[in-house]
């Protein structure tokens, strides 16, 4: 038995999309899959990655006006690689909708990652702690997130949580 009933967080609107054979929707269906997501009771969302451009951030910017204006209970949250150019929208959209939304910053974490972009357990601990810092510096709660967590090493996984929750 649960304690409590599982949260369900609905990643169609960001990595729903990305696969080649996948079309981006356009806004207004977008709106249209966020209120089917609240009619199903889905806890919460990732809006996208208004990092990745303008066309990403107006998305993300649409879909939040929409949560705020139909005072939907959905929980928002978007990606963002853990850098300052993909957090800083993030904190932007909220300052022009008054929506707060939860960061999901992400790094790779395995060592196959690790080797193809050459980057050191050093690097990827001061990458995970200056990009929560700046998160939580602009009044974002976040979501720390590794990627392709199941080819990583347990002992890095916990020493790049630990810097993260720390």
């Amino acid at each position: 038995a649960l304690p409590g009933r599982p949260l369900l967080d609905d990643e169609t609107l960001r990595d729903g999309l990305q696969s080649p054979s996948v079309l981006d929707p356009p806004i207004e269906k977008k709106i249209q899959i966020l209120h089917l997501m609240e009619d199903l009771g889905i806890d919460s969302v990732d809006l996208g990655l208004p990092g990745a451009g303008p066309r990403a951030r107006g998305d993300v910017l649409r879909l939040a006006q929409e949560i705020g204006a139909a005072k939907l209970r959905i929980r928002p949250n978007c990606a963002a690689r853990t850098v300052e150019s993909d957090i800083r929208p993030i904190a932007e959209v909220v300052q022009a909708t008054g929506v707060p939304i939860e960061a999901a910053t992400f790094l790779g974490s395995s060592p196959i990652r690790q080797y193809a972009e050459d980057w050191t357990l050093d690097f990827l601990l001061r990458t995970t702690e200056q990009a929560v810092k700046y998160a939580r510096s602009l009044g974002l709660s976040v979501m720390y997130v590794t990627e392709d967590t199941t080819r990583s090493r347990p002992e890095v996984i916990r020493k790049l949580y630990t810097t993260a929750i720390e």
